[in-house]
């Protein structure tokens, strides 16, 4: 005998429903006789079940195709109502992504950052992490670049790249300054101070105080050389010195002489040498250059 519709619901209704599934009171079997009251308690059973709500779906039973277009909004979505724990791993991709269906509006402040973004290499000493594009950044090695002789830190953004300038400018500082020497002290070293830099060249002009000895040198700690004037072994005559920045000549046999012996932070050393017995005083002004 056909079958009334409410078994007809019962059948179609069932696939749909599991977890705490409605209980059957009443089974039948082939060729028995149904007993209306029997078929209205298996009924009430499911009407129960429906109306305090379904609590699983069929894995797979809701897809896309069933969920109309605009179906589930933020309304319908209770606050923190979808979590990692609601999430299978893998379970959205770029293909479940409209283009242009996550920007700015919809991220929160702080959501995405570095350890979000499709990262290369591993951070290390002396790495920094930049970005190559929105989505995508490489830690990459910040080179040594340490302040000598006009080093500087250079980035590319072409190649995402550190580099270490080695270009240096010609501005240079001056320090003047001046000192004395008495020519009858034996031979020592002599250390000029106060100059506030560290010399790369010093140019020096001395003269004795009495007579007319005259010498004007230069002197980069390295190589030394100056010229000075004889007239008083010679007459107007005047000589030139490729090892000594410093040379006064008194009388034939009765000079003094200076190297630059050191260049030190803001200060040089003058290496002397008596020759004969000198007297009087050698004064001497100073131009220290730190290039």
């Amino acid at each position: 005998m056909p079958l009334p519709l409410r078994n007809l619901l019962l059948v179609l209704c069932l696939p749909f429903l599991l977890g705490a599934a409605p209980s059957r009171t009443y089974t039948y079997t082939t060729g028995q006789t149904i007993d209306p009251s029997q078929v209205t308690t298996n009924e009430d059973n499911i009407y129960s079940y429906l109306q305090g709500g379904i609590d699983t779906y069929s894995a797979g039973s809701v897809n896309a195709a069933a969920i109309a277009d605009g179906g589930v909004g933020t309304a319908e979505i209770a606050t923190d109502g979808v979590g990692a724990d609601e999430i299978a791993a893998g379970a959205v991709g770029t293909s479940e992504i409209a283009t242009d269906g996550v920007g700015a509006a919809e991220i929160a402040a702080g959501a995405v950052d570095v350890v979000d973004m499709a990262t290369t290499g591993t951070a290390a000493d002396d790495k920094a992490f930049v970005a190559d594009s929105s989505s995508a950044g490489t830690w990459r090695t910040v080179t040594d670049c340490t302040d000598t002789g006009g080093n500087h830190l250079n980035y590319t953004q072409s190649t995402n790249s550190f580099s270490c300038g080695t270009s240096s400018s010609t501005t240079a500082t001056v320090a003047v300054g001046s000192f004395t020497r008495d020519q009858s002290l034996a031979s020592a070293t002599q250390t000029v101070s106060g100059l506030g830099l560290t010399p790369s060249v010093v140019i020096i002009v001395c003269g004795e105080d009495s007579t007319s000895e005259t010498s004007v040198g230069i002197s980069n700690s390295t190589t030394d050389g100056s010229v000075f004037n004889q007239h008083a072994v010679t007459a107007n005559t005047w000589f030139a010195s490729t090892a000594e920045a410093i040379l006064t000549q008194q009388t034939a046999g009765n000079s003094v002489s200076g190297d630059i012996g050191n260049f030190a932070v803001g200060a040089f050393d003058i290496v002397w040498t008596k020759t004969g017995t000198p007297t009087g005083n050698t004064d001497c002004t100073y131009a220290a250059y730190d290039f």
